[in-house]
């Protein structure tokens, strides 16, 4: 039968960084979010003007607008240095450091990470996306923000879109969705229980 007191707007939403994907940058984002929650100026959202960057700097602005910290933000392809700021990357390189405190510089960018680990312990790893660690990042910013409730499905679209999801099993998304279907933010369901599917997705 259908569910028809499915709200999951109604729902507290769990802790992301308990999700085994995260607990490689569990620490430097808990440090992240205490600075960012302590600043006066401005932080600097700053993201190239791509599908993925605009899905994680939303996250990121829900969680500053319901925590009233005040922000700015950019859409460039190009390297700027502001700050502070939270830079959305493609990809970080094993060079590049996710969190940097003086002066303060947060980079989100695609690292591989062990996203579940097997039945004889075989860690299974995948990309943790700028998308996913945006909605981590900006949880643990304000961890009661309504607007951001509102976007936590949308913690799985990085993944979605990356292309390991096309050609091989992903282990991260496979912990994310479990995660958000765990606290109800989103149902699994076959397509055929789908009322009125969107066909041009």
């Amino acid at each position: 039968a259908e569910d028809l007191y499915f709200h999951p707007l109604a729902l507290p939403m769990n802790n992301l960084l308990e999700a085994e994907a995260f607990s490689s940058v569990r620490d430097e984002i808990l440090m992240a979010a205490e600075q960012i929650s302590s600043l006066s100026a401005p932080i600097h959202l700053i993201s190239p003007p791509t599908i993925d960057g605009s899905l994680a700097i939303a996250p990121l602005e829900a969680a500053l607008i319901d925590s009233k910290l005040p922000y700015k933000r950019r859409f460039t392809s190009q390297s700027s240095e502001y700050f502070p700021s939270i830079k959305v990357l493609g990809n970080l390189s094993d060079s590049e450091s996710f969190f940097r405190s003086d002066p303060l510089s947060i980079s989100l960018g695609t690292i591989v990470v062990v996203g579940l680990t097997g039945y004889l312990g075989t860690p299974k790893r995948g990309p943790l996306t700028a998308v996913a660690q945006a909605h981590a990042l900006a949880q643990t910013i304000s961890p009661s923000s309504n607007r951001l409730r509102r976007l936590r499905p949308w913690a799985l679209s990085g993944n979605w879109l990356n292309k390991a999801l096309e050609t091989t099993f992903d282990p991260v998304f496979t912990s994310i969705r479990d995660f958000l279907l765990s606290e109800g933010s989103i149902r699994v369901v076959p397509i055929t229980e789908v009322r009125n599917p969107n066909l041009e997705n």
